[in-house]
């Protein structure tokens, strides 16, 4: 009997000990345990990826007790792949949101799980401080907050890169206007005809529509064809203004006279097209063009590579925090260490330098407190950190200065900042909740007839009867109820910066 009641308390004990009970609590018991974090960004993969997040790891198990995860959508695919995350169940703690992959909407369908200030207190204190009211206002769908947005002054500006060879080739001198632009493009595709002029369609509606008119117009709200202007502070229809008509029609001008390729739109490899030799110009922002810029003179001096900004005289503003930032899945198991996470990310100095610029010593070396040089040059191509998307985690406050920055980066953005107005419409945030049916129709319309007016595939002779078309079917969709609908949202919303 002794024997069996010997036995029945240790069966008991074992169990006791299963469930966390007895010799300390449970807490302790389960401290080694390592939380799986899954996270979905856009873009690029880095090709030494494995080495960056495997140190992040690494750090992770020890400062919280997780792993991260991270899958990638390339940007040929994100729009389809990223309106089907959150339909088809798939498992993922974190995921990067932007209004320009329809933050708005997706927190309208309660895809992503609501932030609190009290959460944010509890596990990113950080963070928490951080964040202005500004940027949490902008990041309020229905009142509520689903995202955490970065806190970092953003253009939503476009420069270009030329070869400088190419212009000297040409007899042309320093080009600083639109139309020096367009007569470098004509030079290229006559004279140089194993290269392309302009990969970039897109930036034909930014540089002759936008920069000639001195204005910076913005959609509002995303996929509306509504744009609000910067300039006078007026909303439009945007494919109903002279300003788009133009750019239309000098798309398919450039389309005509060789500069941009009629099969560019199918081609999904652009991106290297200038780096490699097969492309005259490179167009992007201006962090993006100044990094591009440094790599080339590098890699060939030969080509005299320049920035042109064709933005002087054009009232800027800043993105929306919304911009670019973090979310987490309605589902996630995972609401404390996925915040923790992020805190990391965000605010310490070494989750943030490593994710930003690589691995100190071998990626980059520092250049006093705040500054720093890139030592990719010196690397193999599969050595080399790019550091892809990262932006969801952007924090001005973090960031390094690249020592060895071309000095016309400064110089733009010192005009940039002179020209910089300030407005109130990145604090408006549009709710779609009456006009649901109306948008998505819009987006239809906008693909089927809008898409082929805007990438320059219509021919000059059909422009004008091909628009009427378009807005037809802009009307039939119910363009005008989206119209009204944002007025009278904007009307209530500034009658709130008056109280």
């Amino acid at each position: 009997m002794k024997r069996l009641k010997k036995t029945l308390c240790l069966v008991m004990a074992f169990v006791l000990l299963a469930l966390g009970v007895g010799c300390g609590d449970k807490a302790k018991q389960t401290s080694g345990d390592i939380t799986k974090l899954k996270m979905i960004l856009v873009g690029e993969k880095p090709v030494v990826f494995d080495e960056i997040y495997g140190k992040l790891n690494e750090m992770l198990r020890k400062d919280i007790g997780a792993e991260l995860e991270v899958e990638y959508y390339n940007y040929s695919d994100v729009n389809q792949k990223y309106s089907l995350l959150f339909s088809t169940g798939e498992n993922f703690d974190i995921v990067f949101a932007a209004d320009w992959l329809k933050y708005n909407q997706q927190a309208s369908k309660n895809s992503f799980m609501e932030i609190t200030d009290d959460m944010l207190k509890k596990y990113a204190p950080k963070t928490f401080k951080t964040l202005t009211e500004n940027a949490k206002n902008e990041a309020k769908v229905n009142g509520k907050m689903y995202m955490i947005p970065n806190t970092a002054a953003e253009y939503n500006l476009n420069v270009a890169l030329i070869r400088g060879d190419l212009r000297e080739k040409y007899g042309m001198d320093k080009i600083e206007t639109t139309d020096d632009f367009q007569k470098y493009l004509e030079n290229v595709a006559k004279n140089d005809p194993s290269i392309i002029p302009l990969v970039d369609v897109g930036a034909v509606s930014t540089f002759w529509s936008s920069y000639d008119n001195k204005t910076v117009n913005i959609e509002i709200p995303k996929g509306s064809e509504i744009s609000y202007s910067v300039a006078d502070g007026k909303f439009s229809k945007k494919d109903y203004t002279d300003w788009y008509i133009d750019g239309v029609k000098k798309t398919r001008e450039f389309v005509d006279k060789g500069i941009i390729p009629a099969d560019i739109i199918a081609n999904k490899t652009i991106s290297n097209m200038f780096e490699n030799g097969k492309a005259a110009t490179y167009v992007k922002n201006l962090e993006t063009c100044a990094t591009m810029a440094k790599k080339m003179r590098a890699a060939h001096p030969d080509w005299k590579v320049e920035i042109c900004d064709f933005s002087k005289g054009v009232p800027k503003i800043v993105n929306a925090s919304i911009s670019n930032g973090l979310a987490l899945n309605r589902e996630t198991k995972n609401v404390e260490k996925s915040l923790k996470l992020i805190e990391l990310l965000r605010n310490d100095k070494r989750y943030f330098d490593l994710t930003w610029y690589g691995i100190e010593g071998k990626h980059w070396k520092a250049d006093g407190k705040n500054g720093y040089v890139s030592l990719n040059s010196e690397l193999p191509n599969d050595q080399k950190y790019e550091p892809g998307c990262v932006w969801g985690w952007k924090n001005q406050e973090m960031l390094r200065t690249d020592s060895t920055d071309i000095p016309e980066k400064k110089e733009i953005l010192d005009r940039w900042e002179s020209e910089t107005i300030t407005s109130d419409i990145y604090g408006f945030v549009f709710d779609d909740t009456n006009v649901k049916t109306e948008l998505a129709s819009i987006a239809s319309a906008a693909s089927q007839y809008g898409g082929p007016l805007y990438n320059g595939m219509v021919a000059k002779n059909e422009i004008d009867s091909s628009f009427k078309t378009y807005q037809k079917k802009l009307e039939q969709a119910g363009i005008d109820k989206v119209y009204d609908e944002t007025i009278k949202q904007y009307k209530e919303y500034q009658k709130t910066l008056k109280k």
